[in-house]
């Protein structure tokens, strides 16, 4: 692999906390990468308790594939769990408004299952993906929520349940952004074939020349204008599952290499009966869980609404 691109390099911005192995940031830090910008921010007052029992994670070891009441509660919860409503992606309808470029969310690193005190889905498992390992609907508190029995790449429903939810002993989070750019052909871009936002941070590289461990948690709010057929798209590793109005729309989980996943709009709104001129929950959430190779990117002409929504 060539060196990473998008390290951050600022200095003065790097502080211990939750032990002498954790490494978190202390002000906001940017990096450039090959599409777009990603910025990492501390993490205060968010998700506090996120990882007990309260706030799902038994519901999900118990319910399982069970249906969810919160489909449409993607936002919501990431407004409570330090990801609120932003949005990323340029208009669908040609009109005046504004490209809406800007994702919001979270980071959270994980130690490596193969040593001591790490979790047991990082750096185990190795495999070409595997459709099918979630419930089709998010949970109550709009996290996603393992659904196949005996997955061959994830351990548990237990183990999984804090992928997405903060947990300091189990995982470091940072809340994030990610800028995109708008692409030649006028639609919106963001990534890098070396996908590395937390190298150094967190846990560490434990052992790696990157970070390799680490889950991406996404929210926007879509806006449907029932004219277009706008698309979305994602290429990369591991698992990336994409949520519309509380609805799976883009399977690819599992460790594998670098896989495309998409969705068109149009097909999308007729199955899932979205209104014209609606707009709708877009939950995102990725994992990197295996070295050597991290990409992520992301390409869209979908309409997204209330960037700069606090």
């Amino acid at each position: 692999m060539r060196s990473g691109i998008g390290r951050f390099g600022l200095v003065g911005v790097l502080v211990v906390a939750c032990g002498p192995e954790v490494t978190t940031v202390d002000q906001p830090t940017c990096a450039k990468l090959e599409e777009g910008e990603i910025c990492l921010f501390p993490r205060r007052g968010a998700d506090e308790g996120s990882g007990s029992s309260d706030d799902g994670a038994d519901d999900d070891v118990a319910d399982g594939d069970g249906s969810s009441d919160g489909t449409s509660d993607g936002k919501d919860e990431g407004d409570a769990d330090g990801a609120p409503g932003g949005a990323a992606g340029s208009s669908s309808d040609g009109g005046e408004e504004e490209p809406c470029l800007t994702f919001r969310g979270v980071l959270r690193d994980f130690r490596r299952g193969d040593r001591a005190g790490g979790h047991v889905d990082f750096e185990t498992f190795a495999g070409e993906g595997e459709t099918g390992l979630l419930s089709k609907d998010l949970a109550s508190d709009g996290k996603p929520r393992l659904a196949k029995e005996n997955p061959d790449s994830i351990t548990s429903a237990k183990s999984f349940a804090f992928w997405y939810r903060d947990d300091p002993e189990d995982n470091v989070a940072f809340n994030v952004t990610m800028e995109l750019e708008v692409g030649p052909d006028g639609g919106a871009v963001f990534g890098s074939e070396e996908f590395f936002p937390l190298d150094d941070l967190g846990f560490g590289n434990q052992g790696e020349d990157h970070n390799f461990g680490f889950t991406t948690e996404m929210h926007a709010q879509l806006y449907y204008d029932g004219v277009q057929d706008g698309t979305f798209t994602f290429e990369g590793d591991d698992d990336l599952w994409v949520f519309v109005d509380g609805t799976l729309v883009i399977d690819l989980g599992g460790t594998h290499g670098a896989l495309i996943g998409s969705f068109d709009l149009s097909e999308v709104a007729e199955k899932l009966g979205l209104e014209p001129g609606g707009t709708y929950a877009f939950d995102l959430f990725h994992a990197e869980r295996h070295s050597n190779e991290s990409s992520f990117r992301l390409t869209s002409t979908l309409s997204f609404v209330d960037c700069e929504a606090d």
